[in-house]
């Protein structure tokens, strides 16, 4: 079949790098159409976090709900679980 399932725990380091925070190493690429994502637990407090994986590629990037992107600073030691589904 063409479903992907994944789930993580994904801790960031300290870091104050400006650039927008991904994650890279899915399994297999998501197909060229598709964006998938969603989010169990952050120690983000009251922010909200919506982790996209990417069409057409094997990362993981995280905006915000008026889509804007978190950086590497933003995510400088939080920690992120959640799981999505994709189709290759």
């Amino acid at each position: 079949g063409n479903l992907v399932s994944i789930n993580w725990l994904i801790e960031f380091p300290s870091n104050s790098n400006s650039n927008g925070a991904i994650v890279s190493g899915l399994p297999f690429n998501v197909a060229a159409t598709q964006y998938s994502g969603t989010t169990a637990i952050t120690n983000f407090g009251n922010s909200n976090i919506l982790p996209m994986i990417n069409y057409g590629d094997n990362t993981i990037t995280f905006r915000t709900y008026s889509n804007t992107t978190y950086t590497n600073a933003d995510m400088s030691l939080k920690f992120h679980y959640g799981w999505g589904v994709y189709t290759t």
